[in-house]
């Protein structure tokens, strides 16, 4: 009897404490209250969930409010989804649903809305999706109906409630299965497409995967630069909120990493792309009296006072304006009888699309004017200094009554009016142009002497890396030719590369198509002694009329190193390891293009000079066919002709009658010569000339594939040494990189070291090596030379050259993969499927045949490193030459003084150098030593 009070006693006591838990679940969560029975919720019912809720009939509950929470139970996994029903009597009503995910007794109006209608409606149906971040465990779920809301909005705590019904009922969050093998990525979309420099836009994705074990990671890649990671990768998915570029047209492309950690697999989304654009809002006025006259710095713009447009666009109208200045701004305009009108103006100073309060200018009232009388409102506009350079919009609104103080939407009474506006001087040289990257650590080697179209431009400034000559003009005609010429300081017996590039479109870029020439190579001149690189220039026929920028670079390069063309830089790439900021000058002078000539033509006119770049190329690739020194003038047409391995001539396009370079497309075929010339034809004497003839030859494309592979985390090629190549590299883009520029010098029947150093991505990294002996374009397993498997670390293999080797080039593959030795099989150099590692090609040029001398016997060692003052080398071989260079490729010794074995480096800074050591047999050995 005692055991069964004591087992009862447990029972009470355990119902007492499930009761007081349950009621302090209850009592956090506030208790709405409705009080008109007329509309309320009848049915509700899911389907889908792991357990659903089917709770029919119900009627209107107590106080309008139903509590269903311990009786009805709807249980979902995190990042799944259930299919709601819901009936609503007694007409229709709106419907919202709340779900407190994060479990803290309270519902988020903001971000735990699980539903909310869209329409007034007796029955709605919709999906609830569970995120895949809400905690797991029981929940409140609360639904309401709402007569007098079309999305059923209201605090979910409301009392007095009058215009529908609350129930409430339990949702229980279940943990998700763990993933499994490769996840999908899904599919992306940004809102909007396009947008203000500045402005906000949001990128999601649908259809990836989830699972537990999974981490996802927004990546954007901008202009094609590379994919860039946005935050850290996170175990719940979440739209990103992301911030449009500054620059106007740039292209942002989004994709969403996923990765299931539990396998190690990653998977992208497809892509989506956000443009930045300039687009300003709307404006109007729904009851429309006119705006007659605008006066403002060369605006003088009379527009119909009887105009019935809300909206009247006058941006071909352009003002001119500078920074700093201060000019009067006049408005006319019909007030529409015996009322006052006020004009406001709005200039986008900062060309960010947006109309700011800080960008806004009240000019004053009219009174009883019909627009025609001369009554004017002025006042003063100042530019600020910080004005960005270049064009803009400007709008004025005329209102009634009041200023208004809002460049968008629809006003009662008045009208809008748009114009451009254009800033000179705004910003400080070189804007709108790119500054030299990297200038402090430039060493300037100056450009001493521009010529071009009869001007002389000399430069005596030896410290600035860009040199401002812009107040310089030269005056060209377009369809005109002009001789540039070039001299500038070498400082000694080296080589500098000399580019000019020239805005022809006037879009602010300086190497767009055709609007780059490379002049050639200036070596060992002292900048006075006359010694000058030119070329013949054609200004476009299509060239933008006015003042534009021309840009002359000169940069130092060496047969090691090739010359690197951007107008944004002077750069030095030395041995192929790296982008440093190099030797040259930069010099930009302006340049103001006039109409090409109106003179009518006359007998028979001239051709010119026809030219292709590149002048061969693969098939299918573009290529620029142009001419110069063909007639200008009224009266002449040209049209472009090919012909193609002598079929013969066939027009490319249409007859023009301006002149227009060609783009054209190579043939399918490689080995095909295609002739191009001018027609020129004066209509006017009915004459007809061809320019002399431009050739342009197919190649042949490459025959190795080019596996696309992930490199990003660690599983890359850190450095490759291999006779003369010693390149150490970061991760290629796309997990390739093309060093066949790079040659190691062997011969036949030779047995030669190599090194490969590896990345730490995975805890097996194995390298790989294969040489295409029968230059067949493919790898096979007798070309197949397995190096080691590593993390982190040098690996070190000999390459045995077949005795029977042909003299000559042949392609060698480097590969690096995160996978065990086992796996590194002789069919790789190809494959894709693993997925992460990188792969590098360079050049292996067989030269002789190797003897009993050969350099695998010439024991060559030197020490120490890092050295102080003396370096040692000795080697089984004679040591022909020792030159070393600084890692900018500049020759630091020359011709070194080498007796007893030793290198006398006292004279040397601290720092990293580069040794070239030739023997007698021409073998070349590169190293890197430390200089304390």
């Amino acid at each position: 009897m005692k055991n069964k009070l004591l087992k009862k006693g447990s029972i009470l006591l355990a119902l007492m404490i499930s009761f007081a838990m349950t009621q302090t679940m209850n009592a956090q969560y506030c208790v709405p209250e409705g009080t008109n029975a007329d509309r309320y919720i009848d049915n509700f019912s899911t389907t889908n969930g792991v357990d659903n809720i089917s709770n029919l009939g119900s009627g209107f509950s107590t106080d309008g409010y139903g509590d269903f929470f311990d009786t009805h139970t709807l249980s979902q996994t995190a990042g799944g989804s259930v299919d709601f029903s819901v009936d609503i009597e007694n007409e229709t009503a709106g419907f919202r649903i709340w779900v407190d995910w994060n479990q803290d007794g309270v519902f988020d109006v903001a971000n735990e809305v699980a539903y909310t209608s869209s329409s007034y409606d007796t029955n709605h149906t919709g999906t609830i999706s569970v995120p895949a971040s809400a905690l797991e465990g029981e929940t409140r779920m609360r639904v309401v109906s709402h007569w007098l809301s079309s999305s059923g909005d209201v605090d979910p705590c409301v009392t007095g409630f009058t215009y529908g019904e609350f129930e409430d009922y339990k949702f229980v969050v279940t943990a998700l299965s763990a993933c499994t093998g490769t996840p999908d990525g899904g599919v992306t979309a940004v809102d909007p497409t396009s947008g203000n420099p500045g402005s906000t836009y949001i990128v999601s994705a649908q259809n990836y995967t989830v699972a537990g074990d999974m981490t996802y990671l927004w990546q954007s890649n901008t202009n094609n630069a590379g994919w860039e990671d946005h935050g850290t990768a996170s175990a719940f998915y979440e739209d990103y909120t992301a911030t449009a570029s500054s620059e106007v047209g740039d292209v942002t492309e989004w994709r969403l990493e996923v990765t299931c950690t539990a396998s190690g697999e990653t998977s992208y989304s497809d892509v989506s792309s956000f443009s930045t654009e300039i687009s300003y809002c709307d404006a109007s006025s729904s009851t429309v009296e006119a705006i007659s006259k605008v006066v403002f710095a060369g605006i003088d713009n009379d527009s119909p006072v009887s105009s019935t447009e809300g909206y009247e666009d006058f941006t071909a109208i352009v003002a001119q304006v500078e920074a700093n200045g201060t000019y009067s701004f006049a408005a006319e305009g019909n007030t529409g009888g015996n009322f006052t009108n006020y004009f406001s103006v709005w200039i986008d100073w900062n060309q960010n699309g947006e109309f700011e309060t800080t960008e806004y200018v009240e000019i004053g009232s009219i009174v009883n004017s019909d627009g025609t009388d001369g009554q004017q409102a002025v006042n003063d506009i100042v530019v600020p200094s910080d004005a960005v350079e270049g064009e803009t919009r400007m709008r004025i609104r005329k209102n009634f009554n009041t200023p208004s103080s809002n460049p968008c939407g629809t006003n009662s009474y008045g009208q809008v009016e748009d114009y451009t506006v254009n800033v000179v001087g705004a910003a400080p040289f070189p804007s709108p142009y790119c500054d030299i990257v990297d200038a402090a650590d430039v060493i300037v080697e100056e450009i001493t002497k521009v010529e071009f179209a009869g001007t002389t431009i000399t430069n005596e400034d030896t410290t600035s890396v860009l040199v401002d000559k812009t107040d310089v003009v030269v005056n060209v005609t377009a369809g005109e030719t002009y001789t540039l010429s070039v001299e500038g300081n070498t400082y000694g017996d080296f080589e500098t590369n000399i580019v000019a590039f020239i805005d022809w479109n006037q879009n602010d870029i300086l190497d767009d198509s055709g609007e780059v020439y490379e002049l050639g190579t200036l070596q060992n001149s002292n900048g006075g002694d006359g010694i000058a690189v030119s070329m013949d220039i054609l200004v476009p026929s299509d060239a933008v009329v006015g003042a534009t920028r021309v840009r002359i670079t000169k940069t130092y390069f060496d047969d090691l190193s090739e010359a690197i063309v951007t107008p944004c830089g002077i750069q030095f790439d030395p041995f192929g390891m790296g982008i440093e900021s190099g030797y040259g000058q930069a010099l930009d002078f302006s340049l103001e293009i006039e109409e090409a000539s109106t003179v009518d033509c006359s007998g028979t006119p001239e051709a010119g000079i026809a030219t292709v770049t590149p002048e061969e190329g693969e098939v299918d690739t573009e290529y620029t066919v142009a001419a110069a020194g063909f007639t200008t003038g009224n009266g002449l047409e040209y049209q472009w002709q090919s012909n193609t391995d002598g079929a013969g001539w066939v027009n490319e396009g249409a007859v023009s009658d301006t002149f227009a370079t060609y783009l054209a497309t190579a043939p399918s075929v490689s080995g095909v010569i295609v002739e191009w010339r001018l027609e020129v034809t004066c209509t006017l004497s009915s004459e007809t000339a061809y320019s002399e003839i431009a050739t342009f030859t197919t190649i042949e494309t490459s025959l190795y594939c080019i596996p696309t592979l992930d490199c990003s985390d660690g599983d890359n090629i850190v450095n490759v040494t291999f006779q003369e190549i010693d390149n150490t590299t970061d991760c290629s883009a796309g997990g390739y990189g093309d060093y066949t520029s790079m040659a190691a010098t062997v011969e036949a029947g030779g047995t030669y070291p190599i090194s490969v150093t590896v990345g730490g991505g995975w805890d097996v990294e194995s390298a790989s090596v294969w040489i295409d002996f029968d230059n067949s374009g493919s790898f096979e397993e007798n070309e197949f030379f397995y190096i080691g498997t590593g993390s982190g670390e040098t690996l070190t293999e000999n390459i045995a050259i077949p005795a029977d080797a042909a003299d000559g080039n042949y392609r060698m593959r480097v590969r690096v993969a995160a996978v065990p030795d086992t796996d590194a099989t002789w069919d790789m150099a190809c494959d894709e499927d693993q997925g992460y590692g990188e792969t590098e090609d360079y050049t292996v040029t067989v030269d002789g045949v190797a003897g009993v001398n050969d350099y695998t016997s010439s024991n060559f060692t030197y020490f120490p490193n890092p050295m102080e003052n003396e370096l040692n080398i000795s080697s089984n071989k004679n040591i022909e030459s020792i030159s070393v260079y600084n890692l900018l490729g500049q020759v630091v010794m020359n011709k070194v003084n080498f007796a007893a074995g030793k290198v006398d480096v006292s004279s040397l800074a601290t720092g990293t150098f580069l040794f070239r050591v030739t023997f007698e047999d021409g073998v070349v050995e590169n190293f890197k030593v430390l200089k304390k």
